[in-house]
């Protein structure tokens, strides 16, 4: 199934009132540099009918209810249409809806569309918004692809305050016609993708899903996932927001384990991941190395780090001789490691140390401050600190980060500042290190999908297990 037309349209149609308002204002503030036609039968700015339109739509925003979704479909399919958003709920969703969804089946073929009962999609790549909301962020050269069955969720996680850079928002709804492993698929094969963000209800067709996964992992993009249903609360609401079934939970643990997919426990940490996994990629052992300043926060740091899959093993010898004479004789060289105070203005005797760190093989380096707020505070010394640490991590190539303990202590100015320079800004320390124990699960993702259908014949043989 071809989803190009759909997804980097030359013309687009829309169709509806006041929601479908936003499709066209946020195409425009996007900077869409094709064709908007907008179609509605009593406005004055807008074309009567799709026979007015001076040429074929290759995607359509259907923002009018279900009865007229199912005419509106019937003539652009029959137009050439190639893709479209339903905006519509009250299809499978409901009790009523069934015969609704078999006329919609029947109506739109083999046609490429999202929903119903969905928000749409932004392409930020390509400034394309089939979506009826507000839209935050601007065009994106590279970014990760957030695919959610919550409009709600996808609109969260593309609203972030942590400098996530988003290539693809697609809210799937109902999922009727393009699943999410279908569109895992396509984010999978655009080169722009770093890596791929889910948020599940519930998976449709679990050997299709398991191929999408494979065909991500050759082509080298992550997948970070949140999947609710773990309570019975959770499994009511999901079957009543989309019709999902939610299914067995430790059959989905064991799949997301085997496969190598990061199941986060909450968006803070689905976030932190797919922030990490966009700069670092998976890592590609567990041992990391942490430090800071305050003995306080890498006491907190060790103690919250335990029962995570990480590993946190002390400088060879060598490299002790070598941070030892730039933090002083009464420093501990440990992992995670109190540097103190003594060298925070001592920037060279500080410079010899980042690099003696960078330099010794962990799969990231993460510095931990709390910048205070710049509108209200000098954060020279701060600034002066990052800016180094930034440098010795571009001049070693290590993968590194910073680390608040808070994630409101990051400025914008200050993460873009290190996504500009290939670094994390890690936000909030419990999601950091949760961030870093799913980077380094991704990392140890068996290969090949033949050791991957071996999961299936284990105890994944029934779809409607899950």
């Amino acid at each position: 199934m071809n989803l190009q037309r759909l997804f980097s349209p030359k013309n687009i149609v829309v169709y509806g009132g006041q929601w479908s308002d936003y499709v066209v204002d946020q195409c425009q503030k996007l900077g869409f540099p094709g064709n908007l036609w907008r179609i509605h039968p009593s406005r004055e700015d807008c074309f009567r009918d799709l026979s007015e339109l001076p040429g074929v739509p290759d995607s359509a925003f259907l923002g009018v209810n279900r009865e007229l979704t199912l005419s509106a479909l019937k003539d652009l399919c029959l137009h050439g249409l190639g893709g479209a958003v339903l905006f519509a709920s009250g299809f499978g969703e409901v009790e009523d809806g069934t015969a609704f969804q078999e006329e919609l089946d029947n109506i739109a073929g083999d046609l490429p569309f999202i929903g119903p009962n969905c928000y749409g999609f932004i392409n930020f790549f390509d400034r394309v918004a089939l979506w009826p909301d507000q839209v935050v962020g601007h065009h994106k050269d590279r970014g990760v692809a957030i695919i959610s069955q919550s409009g709600t969720i996808s609109i969260t996680l593309m609203a972030q305050h942590r400098s996530l850079p988003v290539g693809y928002v697609i809210s799937v709804g109902n999922q009727q016609r393009l699943a999410a492993e279908d569109l895992i698929k396509f984010c999978a094969e655009d080169e722009r993708v770093s890596a791929i963000g889910l948020y599940l209800e519930g998976i449709r067709n679990v050997s299709k899903f398991m191929e999408a996964v494979e065909q991500a992992r050759v082509r080298q993009k992550p997948i970070a996932l949140i999947k609710v249903g773990k309570s019975e609360k959770g499994k009511k609401i999901a079957m009543t927001h989309t019709g999902a079934l939610t299914g067995s939970e430790a059959l989905h643990d064991a799949l997301f384990d085997r496969l190598g997919v990061a199941r986060c426990e909450d968006l803070s940490t689905l976030v932190e991941t797919l922030k990490l996994l966009h700069v670092c990629g998976p890592l590609p052992h567990r041992k990391i190395f942490l430090m800071g300043a305050s003995g306080g926060d890498i006491a907190m740091t060790a103690d919250l780090s335990k029962g995570l899959d990480l590993e946190l093993p002390p400088p060879s010898d060598e490299i002790k001789k070598k941070i030892q004479p730039n933090v002083g004789e009464r420093v501990v060289i440990d992992n995670p490691l109190d540097f103190q105070t003594a060298t925070w203005f001592e920037l060279p005797r500080m410079r010899k140390m980042f690099e003696s760190v960078l330099e010794s093989g962990y799969s990231m380096n993460s510095l931990m401050l709390d910048p205070p707020d710049e509108n209200e505070s000098d954060t020279k010394t701060f600034d002066d600190v990052i800016e180094l640490f930034l440098e010795e991590s571009r001049l070693t190539q290590s993968n590194a980060g910073i680390l608040s303990s808070l994630p409101e202590s990051f400025s914008k100015r200050i993460r873009e500042q290190a996504m500009q320079a290939g670094v994390v800004p890690q936000q909030g320390l419990p999601e950091a290190l949760r961030s870093l124990h799913h980077a380094s699960e991704s990392g140890k993702l068996e290969t090949g999908i033949e050791a991957q259908t071996t999961v299936k014949r284990k105890g994944f043989q029934k779809v409607q297990d899950f």
